[in-house]
């Protein structure tokens, strides 16, 4: 019973449908990350699944750029792979930043967490 009740609760937490999603993610102490999760079509949460971090290069600061950059350049080129795609905005001005560092790995904690990751095929 409790495996149904958490991948029930994690339905609620992050889309499950294919295609690529916009979402929000709590930064502690600061506002919040905007970022998108592309989720490969067949997605079946039983089967693990490689993750791709996509960090978008610099430019704009608009909301969501990370999504498309997922949508013009990554996505089209791991088509094949169907990985789960995460793609956050920069919450502050350099990727290197700590703050920045922090709030990727949280958010990718929280990716690992919600679906069936293949961490031997993760990028």
């Amino acid at each position: 019973m409790k495996p149904l009740l958490l991948a029930a609760i994690a339905a609620l937490l992050q889309p499950a449908t294919p295609g690529l999603h916009r979402a929000t993610f709590p930064i502690a102490g600061r506002a919040q990350m905007t970022y998108a999760i592309a989720i490969p079509r067949g997605y079946d949460s039983r089967e693990s699944r490689p993750l791709v971090l996509a960090l978008h290069p610099g430019g704009a600061r608009r909301p969501y750029y990370g999504a498309a950059f997922v949508e013009q350049i990554v996505a089209r080129g791991l088509d094949n792979l169907h990985a789960i795609i995460v793609a956050p905005d920069c919450p502050t001005q350099s990727w290197t930043d700590a703050i920045a560092d922090e709030a990727v790995m949280t958010l990718l904690g929280r990716v690992r967490a919600d679906y069936n990751i293949d961490s031997g095929r993760s990028w």
